[in-house]
């Protein structure tokens, strides 16, 4: 198959043929001079391969490739597309171009009347459209056709394109960067920027959603749903992850459903108090520590694990168990909760406090410095011992802090936290803080 044999120097690749695409689309104006799109189907292409084998069948999408060059078009800038469809791009300047094309295209492949000895008259199906006149989805799917998408990555141009679709159907449709809480925007220039907006600030809060689904859908790869109120407003948010140019980000789509119900569906929605009990409490409750109040184990792994950070400490209450075992119970969880609470107090707005293990404390943070982060640890260390004076006259706290600095992904940095947690259990030292560039 000459035509896919990158040495051959004939019919290019797919993956060439986009970037061919993409040329043509910055280069022309759409106003004066426009490009076409040009269609090979092979209609009865399953019933070849039945009757006569894959190999005769590539023997004639050979003849038909070379149709198509006796055609008149450029093997630069055509391809197969799956198994049954060959594609071209044709610059022209009038219809008649366009027309003179696609005759003498559907003229050369007429001819062919025997492959390899077998009578064969394949039906083709040639069509032609100008990109000028696609819809946002043909673009789209044209952009992407067939194009295996390992990890899932789109060009700025495909996202651009698929984002303007949907807003056909939603009335926010946004990309969101959760490690940053930031929006995402293409500039004039197609390149990604950071708003200086919150991404929350859409919901009228002051910080991250405690049911952040843009955050679950980075940190696992897949798509979450879930409501929002917003006064007598009810809205329903998809969050799927995607990567945009090597860049991971969430696309959330998000549609206003109450303007699609009637009032007395309204009522009963709103009326509904176990209904919204339950949407409260998923976008609430189940992120949240009993005792401590701040976040939990499942809300780092849901959420926060798969985020972008600097920098990542464990904190442990070493003498829990000597608390309990001389104060009693109760002392103790009012020692985790001022080990809770004096850590938060400390902690910049930037930062996210979580509980970790019974007597772990997690801390994760992004713009910071090394020297400011590792004297933040140093100053949290040293107001922790008398953090409990007033649970108890004389209770100390027995804290070890491990961190980890350096640009990555949260669970990674939680990793070596915790595994230099774990060194230090057998040493004396109580404060470590990690270069990861050391």
């Amino acid at each position: 198959m000459k035509y896919l044999d990158r040495r051959a120097g004939n019919f290019t690749t797919f993956r060439k043929l986009r970037h061919s695409l993409l040329d043509l689309k910055d280069d022309y104006d759409l106003e004066r001079k426009d490009f076409a799109v040009l269609d090979v189907l092979i209609s009865d292409y399953k019933n070849y391969v039945d009757s006569y084998g894959t190999q005769f069948c590539l023997s004639l999408i050979d003849r038909i490739a070379l149709g198509m060059e006796e055609g008149g078009l450029d093997p630069e800038k055509s391809c197969m597309v799956g198994k049954d469809l060959l594609m071209s791009l044709c610059p022209f300047e009038d219809r008649k171009v366009l027309r003179d094309f696609e005759e003498r295209v559907i003229t050369a492949v007429g001819k062919i009347n025997e492959i390899e000895g077998v009578p064969c008259r394949p039906d083709v199906k040639v069509t032609v459209k100008a990109y000028s006149e696609m819809s946002y989805m043909e673009r789209l799917m044209l952009l992407s056709h067939h194009r295996a998408r390992g990890n899932g990555n789109f060009s700025i141009e495909e996202m651009q394109l698929c984002m303007q679709e949907f807003r056909k159907f939603f009335q926010v449709v946004r990309l969101v960067n959760p490690s940053e809480m930031r929006e995402i925007f293409f500039d004039a220039q197609g390149h990604v920027q950071s708003s200086k907006h919150n991404c929350y600030e859409v919901w009228r809060r002051d910080g991250r959603c405690e049911n952040c689904t843009s955050a679950r859908s980075c940190t696992q790869k897949r798509s979450f749903v879930k409501f929002e109120f917003i006064e007598d407003d009810m809205f329903f948010i998809i969050s799927q992850s995607v990567i945009v140019d090597g860049k991971t980000f969430v696309l959330e789509l998000v549609r206003n459903v109450s303007a699609s119900m009637d009032e007395g569906m309204m009522e009963r929605i709103f009326g509904n108090e176990e209904f919204m009990e339950k949407v409260a409490r998923a976008n609430r409750t189940q992120y949240r520590d009993e005792l401590t109040g701040l976040r939990n184990r499942e809300y780092y792994a849901e959420q926060a694990a798969g985020l972008s950070v600097v920098a990542v400490a464990v904190l442990k209450l070493d003498n829990l168990e000597e608390i309990r075992e001389i104060y009693g119970e109760e002392t103790a969880r009012k020692s985790l909760k001022a080990f809770a609470e004096q850590v938060s107090s400390e902690a910049p707005t930037n930062a996210e406090v979580l509980r970790y293990d019974e007597d772990e404390l997690m801390l994760m943070m992004d713009y910071v410095s090394y020297a400011d982060f590792y004297q933040l640890l140093s100053d949290v260390q040293g107001k922790l011992r008398w953090a409990a004076e007033d649970v108890h006259s004389g209770l100390e706290l027995n804290v070890s802090i491990s961190g980890v600095y350096g640009y990555g992904i949260a669970r990674e940095l939680a990793v070596n936290a915790l595994k230099t947690m774990h060194v230090m259990e057998d040493s004396e030292e109580n404060l470590v803080v990690k270069h990861e560039e050391d």
